[in-house]
């Protein structure tokens, strides 16, 4: 009996457990991320297309502050597009062959371009691939199938065929997008109307004079709005306040963890007895045992290069030198100066030259590994023809290199073979790569480089400088401090109102944002998903705790739910609208009474700029032209009336963006550009299609929402 009932306690335990753990998908989103008109997006397929996106921008130095989740935001969007589109190809009967995508790998005229962008993916990689005998897309077909064949092991493998598929499925969706869009453009084709109002529009050129009253004439305590104001400015940009998910208006504090000004005398003393010290004894040894906030770096300088480095070139003294081999003018080097360099506050940097050798600062060089299946190539090669054919096998013609810092890319006997080498001359270096094999053996393999040094600077003064470098960063106590500060706001002030009024007369800002599920971040503010979650969870008026207390983003941050929205549109009560319109509203109220005040007061453009104590001006405006010289950008208003004017008609006084304006027109001129149907039909039909497939999410679901899970999945992800 004692038996029976472990085991079943035992089968219990296993039952609930699973439970507990399957419960996200009993009740909660299953394995769905997001999903919207029918399109879904999986969790697997969502983490594997995050992974991929984030190795495509790590080494990508245009993306280095792309965050984990405005990635993850971009992946969910690109997927219910994707999914979106292939409805909508399925509904259209538009679809890719398998002789297609064949003819792009394989097609003699394709099949070179293919393989070259395939071998961009793999970097370094792609001379040893071309080593192994993939020589272009038929042999890389091959590797995938026959791995060992190349002497490959199995990751390299799976890496071909990735690459290889990612290639397909782009390849796919490109012509059928193509196709789509191709379908799209024959419903917004111009016709002879439309082309010949563009053309119009651009090759016009009217000359106004205009007289204008700004709005600051008014000041806004004499301007009273109302409910009814809003309303109207509101319903005319409505669709800017359109939701396609429920919303947040939260209220937020962001402290940065800094030093404070204790921190930064502490430290300041602390460089003044490093400076001390690095001057007084010997190299760098003594002075950074006893300071150890500093960090150094060792680097090698030619004179031109300390000249041409912004901190670096105060270790220069005395008169230039114009003389100087490098062509730079500059000074002599002295060993064991040492000089402070000017650094943004709270970073002490120090310089000290602790050596001086020679070396060879330039070369330029070609070179190609040679595949195992082209040793006949060796006896081939000469000056004459080297480049021509390095490039072809996938080598590199005449890079620029610095042997005085090589690169690490550069192995040590090509560096010394660089140094030593006669110019002009073919040379061979042997080389052994370690790989491994399908079962994970190590294998060595020798290869056979060939290079070609067409250009080496002479051998000149190296000197060897060591930089040293402290940043003040905040001390316990001063961590202490921000957070305990933090803590006893929110705890003092738990209303959303309360945090808002208060905020300031405690020294913090108070920031606003927008957000929903789909939100990677609350503002601007990294790494703030976790508070995204709680105040999507939270109701109106709730303060959060203290966020980012124990990470290391370099800030704290605390939140208040202002409102809630979900409806379909943010309503026109909400403060948020209000501050977004109040400018909008403040200078219709005021238009209306600066055109009520000049309106019928005189004939004649003069007349009104003396009514409004200014002078009358011209200018030119083109209506298809978004620039009013002497008067700017966006102002709608001014081109439609200006092209509507008759000429010599006085016109208005109207509302502009910042002003009243009353204008006329005083001479009308055609361009000397010839109509041409064809291109005007094309600049219509891209502004039109540009206008709809602006926003393509959009576009795909009309009035449907997006139910975005992601915050879901992110707790769950933090709770493991």
């Amino acid at each position: 009996m004692l038996l029976f009932i472990v085991i079943i306690g035992a089968l219990l335990a296993f039952i609930l457990g699973d439970f507990i753990n399957q419960g996200r998908n009993l009740f909660g989103p299953g394995d769905t991320v997001a999903k919207a008109g029918g399109a879904k997006v999986d969790y697997n397929t969502f983490r594997d297309r995050v992974s991929e996106m984030s190795d495509q921008l790590k080494n990508n130095p245009q993306y280095a502050n792309v965050t984990q989740e405005q990635i993850e935001a971009q992946v969910i969007n690109d997927l219910l597009v994707e999914q979106l589109f292939e409805q909508e190809y399925d509904k259209m009967g538009i679809a890719v062959s398998d002789q297609q995508i064949s003819k792009l790998f394989f097609d003699p005229q394709f099949a070179p371009s293919t393989f070259q962008f395939l071998m961009q993916q793999f970097g370094q990689s792609a001379q040893m691939l071309m080593q192994s005998g993939i020589i272009d897309t038929r042999t890389y077909s091959d590797a995938m199938k026959n791995p060992a064949k190349y002497q490959l092991n199995e990751e390299a493998a799976s890496a071909l065929t990735s690459v290889w598929a990612k290639l397909e499925r782009d390849a796919d969706d490109q012509l059928k997008q193509q196709a789509y869009s191709t379908m799209l453009a024959g419903l917004f084709t111009a016709n002879q109307v439309d082309a010949k109002a563009m053309y119009n529009d651009r090759n016009t050129t009217r000359t106004f004079a205009y007289a204008r009253k700004d709005f600051s004439a008014i000041p806004d305590k004499d301007i009273k709005l109302t409910d009814e104001d809003y309303q109207k400015v509101y319903d005319e940009r409505k669709g800017a306040f359109k939701l396609d998910e429920p919303a947040r208006l939260v209220k937020y504090i962001v402290v940065p963890i800094e030093p404070s000004a204790n921190d930064q005398e502490v430290a300041a003393k602390d460089a003044a007895a490093f400076e001390k010290d690095l001057t007084s004894t010997e190299g760098t040894a003594t002075a950074l045992k006893n300071h150890k906030n500093f960090t150094a770096s060792l680097g090698k300088y030619t004179r031109k290069k300390l000249a041409d480095d912004a901190n670096l070139k105060a270790l220069l003294a005395g008169a230039p030198a114009p003389n100087d081999s490098t062509g730079a003018a500059t000074g002599t080097v002295t060993v064991g100066e040492v000089k402070r360099m000017p650094t943004m506050p709270g970073t002490y940097m120090f310089a000290k030259v602790t050596g001086e050798t020679t070396g060879i600062d330039v070369v330029k060089f070609s070179g190609l590994q040679i595949p195992a299946s082209a040793d006949s190539l060796l006896a081939g090669l000469n000056p004459a023809n080297f480049d021509s054919i390095a490039t072809s096998l996938g080598g590199f013609k005449e890079q620029e290199f610095s042997l005085v810092n090589p690169a690490a890319t550069l192995p040590a006997n090509l560096t010394a073979a660089l140094s030593t080498q006669e110019i002009g001359q073919v040379f061979f270096l042997n080389d052994t790569v370690t790989s491994q094999d399908k079962n994970g053996k190590e294998v060595k393999k020798v290869v056979k480089g060939a290079y070609y040094i067409s250009e080496r600077s002479n051998p000149e003064t190296v000197y060897d400088v060591t930089t040293m470098e402290y940043t003040v960063v905040p001390s316990s106590t001063s961590i202490r401090d921000i957070n305990s500060k933090l803590h006893a706001f929110v705890a003092n002030n738990g209303n959303a109102k309360a945090f808002d009024d208060n905020a300031k007369k405690n020294g913090y800002t108070v920031q606003q944002a927008i957000i929903s599920p789909s939100a990677p971040s609350i503002g601007n503010t990294p790494n703030s998903r976790s508070a995204v979650k709680w105040a999507m969870d939270a109701d109106k008026g709730d303060v959060s705790g203290v966020f980012g207390q124990n990470s290391n983003n370099g800030y704290i941050m605390a939140v208040a739910v202002e409102d809630v929205f979900d409806g379909d549109y943010i309503p026109v009560t909400s403060s948020y609208v209000r501050d977004g319109l109040k400018s909008l509203v403040m200078n219709n109220k005021k238009a209306e009474k600066l055109i009520a005040q000049y309106k019928g007061k005189a004939k004649d453009i003069n007349g009104y700029a003396a009514q409004m104590g200014t002078q009358a001006a011209s200018t030119t405006a083109v209506f298809g032209d978004n620039n009013i010289p002497a008067i700017g950008f966006n102002e709608t208003a001014i081109l439609g009336k200006v092209a509507g004017a008759k000429k010599g008609v006085v016109v208005g006084p109207f509302k502009g963006n910042n002003a009243v304006y009353v204008i006329q027109v005083t001479d009308v001129k055609a361009g000397g550009r010839p109509y041409d149907f064809k291109e005007e039909s094309g600049n219509f039909n891209r502004m039109i299609g540009s206008a709809i497939m602006g926003n393509p999410l959009r576009l795909l679901l009309g009035n449907e929402k997006v139910t975005n899970n992601i915050l879901q999945f992110t707790a769950a992800e933090e709770e493991k």
